[in-house]
């Protein structure tokens, strides 16, 4: 374990160095804005969500499944104590996202090209949670009026936090024993956290023109791609992407929560393509569909969220029409595209043949799939890629009951287009 005794000295000025942050002075100084605490909340779910992704590809491997034994993720913590602010009326301060971003990409590449660099990032933020009790009592002293903000991530392990840390260092430390590795741990953590600091340093003070809204306030893992700065229209985005989710069950059965906070981040850079000329937002709109098509979400439903997001434009700001009206132009080309189903009227012909053909409950999990078989069928045999296969492929692995129907279904659709109608 000696060389967990030198990480812990090759970071301690950097700990100290992050103490004396203005961000920490103004919180125990009562004096800290609104914005920096969310800020603080966004910007590590940002890099807690890029760290527990690159941890759950090696979760059943080592040196990593002894490092998670006993974790507990921290960004579905952050999420709940983001969900006061889910509709960003806090502004974003935009440095501090930028450089949590940063840090979020730091760690997918190095991760990447040197796993041992993963268990240094996982200590780093790890060891942050230490800090937490400390924090905890202090937002709630500098925000008194709030719903002890930040609680469920601040308050992670409870009464287990030193336990908890002291297995995490004694699994690091029987993991790692060529030098060279122990070094790489060592660069790593320190890395991330000087990068950590930078985002902080960033968060408290900062100017009203460094304030703007990003796309992180909806979806931590969205990256970074421009949303509206229009309230209205932003908000207008937010009531399409509800209104598909709710015309499409299979989004919730097949994606869950993760899946509706792409739902929304997406709407959201849809309504920013208005602001492009009509060739430009057309090119970008058949991009995504290519994209989301292979991965189980078909032409129909993309042009669907279009049509939604027009409406709700429209109504939010009708004197924008012409500028919203783009968007039906990209949702008609899609369906274009779609020559073998064009409209709901022909999907909806095979969405009866398949009910006929398989009689299922009422709650069964096909009712809410059938209709996203039958488009993705429509773009196969439109030459667009995607098809069925993979939306079966997903119903083998989560529904392995249903086996004999999946066969039977694969088999209705590798029949000609003619018989199913």
């Amino acid at each position: 374990m000696e060389w967990i005794e030198r990480l812990r000295r090759q970071t301690r000025q950097l700990h100290q160095t992050a103490h004396a942050l203005p961000f920490f002075q103004a919180l125990w100084g009562k004096t800290l804005p609104l914005e920096s605490l969310v800020g603080q909340l966004r910007c590590l779910a940002v890099v807690y969500g890029a760290l527990e992704k690159q941890l759950a590809t090696r979760s059943s491997r080592d040196p990593f499944q002894a490092l998670l034994n006993g974790h507990q993720p921290k960004l579905p913590l952050l999420l709940r104590d983001l969900e006061p602010f889910s509709r960003p009326a806090v502004w974003d301060i935009l440095p501090a996202v930028e450089k949590a971003l940063a840090a979020a990409d730091q760690i997918l590449t190095t991760s990447q090209e040197n796993e041992t660099a993963l268990a240094g990032f996982f200590y780093t933020l790890e060891g942050s949670t230490l800090g937490a009790r400390v924090m905890a009592p202090k937002i709630r002293e500098a925000f008194p009026t709030l719903n002890a903000p930040g609680s469920h991530f601040f308050s992670v392990y409870g009464n287990g936090l030193s336990t908890r840390w002291t297995a995490f260092l004694r699994a690091l430390g029987d993991a790692f024993t060529d030098p060279e590795d122990q070094e790489n741990v060592i660069k790593a953590s320190r890395d991330l956290f000087q990068s950590l600091i930078a985002f902080y340093d960033a968060l408290y003070p900062f100017t009203e023109g460094k304030l703007g809204r990003h796309v992180v306030s909806l979806n931590p893992e969205a990256g970074n791609h421009p949303i509206p700065s229009d309230c209205l229209e932003l908000e207008a985005a937010l009531k399409a992407a509800e209104r598909c989710w709710e015309a499409f069950p299979y989004f919730a059965l097949r994606y869950g929560e993760r899946g509706r906070r792409f739902a929304d981040s997406d709407a959201a850079w849809l309504a920013a393509l208005c602001d492009l000329d009509g060739g430009t937002l057309l090119e970008q709109v058949r991009w995504l569909s290519e994209l989301l098509s292979v991965r189980g979400m078909p032409t129909w439903l993309l042009e669907t969220q279009i049509r939604f997001l027009h409406e709700e434009l429209c109504h939010a700001r009708p004197d924008q029409r012409v500028r919203f009206d783009r968007l039906l132009v990209a949702a008609d080309a899609l369906r274009s595209l779609r020559w073998a189903a064009p409209d709901q009227e022909s999907l909806n012909r095979i969405v009866h043949k398949l009910r006929e053909r398989f009689p299922v409950p009422p709650d069964s999990p096909w009712t809410a799939v059938f209709v996203v078989l039958a488009a993705a069928a429509a773009d196969r045999d439109s030459g667009i890629a995607g098809g069925p296969e993979n939306i079966c492929e997903w119903i083998r692995a989560t529904y392995p009951e249903d086996l004999s129907v999946i066969d039977a279904v694969e088999a209705f659709f590798r029949e000609p287009l003619w018989k199913r109608f």
